[in-house]
């Protein structure tokens, strides 16, 4: 049998573990939330890859705009740059041991929903991508090898088993950069 002291201990706690989450609740709303800086995602920010000298990599999201020197300095880095230079998204930047700028990889890019160069992307990338098989991949990167480049993504038209349809639903993976040099 218990005690009135018992029941008076289980009713005590009952009460303290019911106005707990009112308190909580309240509390936090009153407390100024700060976020480190740059680690917010979202779509207006720009996704950045930082590759240590270790090879351990970590991944920032920035606003556009932001230059390397800034997002560096944010990180403590004592690496001081020849020459400053605004990220782009997707940006992948190894610090082993001198400086270097390159693509954040097709995996990377995709579970991040960015989407992926169809000019760059290799048989294994675009099998990555919904709707792309290991067949159609085959024929993507067979067609791009005797065409040269795709100029626009209404070519992937021009390739066996795509049609419109299929088209539309590929668009939202895939992407043509405009700046990168005619000869790939």
């Amino acid at each position: 049998m218990i005690s009135d002291s018992q029941t008076r201990g289980i009713a005590a706690v009952s009460i303290i573990l019911a106005v707990i989450p009112f308190i909580c609740y309240f509390y936090t709303d009153r407390i100024d939330s700060h976020y480190p800086v740059f680690s917010l995602s979202g779509s207006e920010n720009l996704a950045i890859e930082i590759v240590n000298k270790e090879g351990k990599s970590g991944l920032f999201f920035v606003p556009p705009g932001t230059t390397a020197e800034q997002l560096l300095a944010s990180l403590d880095s004592k690496r001081v740059l020849g020459k400053d230079f605004k990220l782009q998204n997707a940006m992948k930047i190894s610090l082993d041991p001198t400086l270097s700028v390159g693509r954040m990889d097709a995996v990377k890019r995709l579970s991040l929903g960015l989407p992926v160069d169809i000019n760059l992307a290799g048989r294994d990338e675009l099998m990555l991508i919904p709707g792309i098989g290991e067949k159609l991949a085959g024929h993507i990167v067979a067609h791009r090898s005797r065409t040269g480049r795709f100029e626009t993504l209404d070519q992937l038209m021009e390739i066996k088993g795509i049609k419109e349809k299929k088209l539309a639903k590929l668009k939202r993976y895939l992407y043509i950069d405009k700046t990168a040099p005619k000869g790939l």
